[in-house]
């Protein structure tokens, strides 16, 4: 059993406390199963622990949106990085919509993705986003966050995205970066006056916003099987239906 697949089926039952009679697993063979999720998960997060006692305390969990919002105001005071998060947890939203997928769960996801950039910038193994992954497993958060977060700098982590959270994740951090770029060249520098057209215009001049990598978001959005130009508009909207939570 792989880490992820832990994750999933120990989220099957994470509102059980204990493996009895009311568990979802109803056979022996199933609560093994159960437990042996379980005890991959602990040893993954806790390396060192020994599993002889599956819930000598609470088992990984997704937090709710306030308890993750905590987090990036206890780790980032910069109010732009916060609104970077924060786009990127619309986008997430909206992309979760598209697919039929859990949105809290991808919002959290987008919201939490560079929560200790502020605080350790150096993109590396000992910095973004490996002492965030880090943070979060002390705090018991569910692998599938963890993973999606590691995945979206595959240059230091090694995890390149695979699951459609983690291609939608990698896939619109930057463009999010690159629309709040085109906002504030507008005289209004409102989002409501961006169009898509306003959007590939810039995205034609190489000296706008250079280090945003447009070949990396075009093969990103190609991974995600969405056209770059829907791509952008789906950012772009969701974006927009949260202009005055971004500051835009």
């Amino acid at each position: 059993m792989g880490l992820l697949d832990a994750s999933r089926k120990w989220r099957e039952v994470i509102s059980n406390q204990y493996f009895s009679d009311q568990c979802a697993a109803s056979t022996a063979s199933e609560k093994l199963e159960l437990i042996t999720a379980y005890c991959l998960l602990v040893t993954s997060c806790h390396p060192g622990y020994a599993c002889s006692q599956p819930f000598d305390f609470a088992p990984p969990m997704i937090p709710s949106r306030d308890s993750a919002w905590q987090l990036v105001t206890e780790y980032t005071q910069s109010d732009s990085l916060r609104r970077h998060m924060l786009a990127v947890e619309c986008a997430m939203r909206a992309y979760a919509v598209r697919f039929s997928e859990d949105q809290d769960l991808w919002g959290i996801v987008g919201l939490l993705h560079d929560f200790d950039y502020e605080q350790y910038p150096d993109i590396s193994v000992e910095g973004h986003p490996a002492v965030g992954a880090r943070i979060l497993r002390e705090h018991q958060i569910d692998e599938t966050i963890v993973q999606g977060i590691l995945s979206h700098a595959p240059e230091v982590t090694g995890r390149r995205p695979e699951t459609k959270l983690e291609k939608a994740l990698y896939a619109v951090d930057e463009l999010t970066g690159f629309i709040v770029a085109v906002t504030l060249v507008r005289p209004s520098k409102k989002l409501a006056d961006v169009e898509l057209k306003s959007i590939k215009k810039k995205w034609k001049d190489k000296a706008f916003a250079a280090p945003v990598d447009r070949d990396e978001i075009a093969h990103a959005a190609e991974e995600l099987g969405v056209p770059l130009d829907e791509h952008i508009q789906v950012v772009l909207e969701a974006m927009k239906a949260n202009a005055d939570v971004l500051g835009l």
